[in-house]
């Protein structure tokens, strides 16, 4: 490279030509192509840091076959402004608690989709234009379907969705 020419992606395919690693890939690990071993370090690695086995997810990579995984999100598609201040959209699998002042807290939380809105849409115009569009937001599922049902074939867990997703509403506090 010369300072009329540029680094693209394609000349970057070795990150030590700039003596750079990653703190979380060991020197030890130098690049020599896409191994078997390699993967499974990495693999580890990442479970170490963030829990839970990324095979799961990624599919298993031991045969050096990645197989798919289906993937579950509960879609949320709601107009902004049919609640009159932010709120969140709670998603659970089994119960949602009682006390709404738990459920942050409930092993049953799978995620929410939050939605911020101006408390006063009348000085934004922006907010007044766009009153009557719908936005939409994902909470995705896989991950906690994982932990709940052994093989997430669809009718298992169509059938399991029907009878433990629920959804509650969580405004913010006006404070006037």
């Amino acid at each position: 490279m010369n300072e009329n020419s540029y680094w693209d992606s394609d000349k970057i395919r070795i990150h030590e030509i700039f003596n750079y690693t990653y703190p979380d890939y060991p020197e030890t690990w130098k690049y020599q192509g896409v191994s078997h071993d390699l993967r499974k370090r990495i693999r580890d690695a990442v479970d170490k840091l963030y829990g839970g086995p990324s095979s799961k997810i990624l599919g298993t990579l031991y045969s050096g076959q990645i197989s798919s995984v289906q993937s579950w999100s509960i879609r949320i598609r709601i107009k902004p402004f049919e609640i009159d201040q932010s709120f969140s959209i709670v998603v659970f699998l089994n119960e949602v608690p009682k006390d709404p002042h738990t459920w942050l807290k409930s092993d049953d939380l799978v995620g929410s989709y939050n939605v911020f809105i101006s408390y006063l849409p009348e000085d934004c115009e922006n907010c007044r234009s766009h009153e009557n569009e719908p936005i939409e937001g994902f909470v995705h599922l896989t991950s906690a379907l994982q932990e709940r049902i052994a093989h997430l074939r669809t009718e298992e867990v169509a059938k399991f969705l029907e009878e433990n997703l629920h959804l509650g509403l969580l405004k913010a506090r006006k404070t006037s």
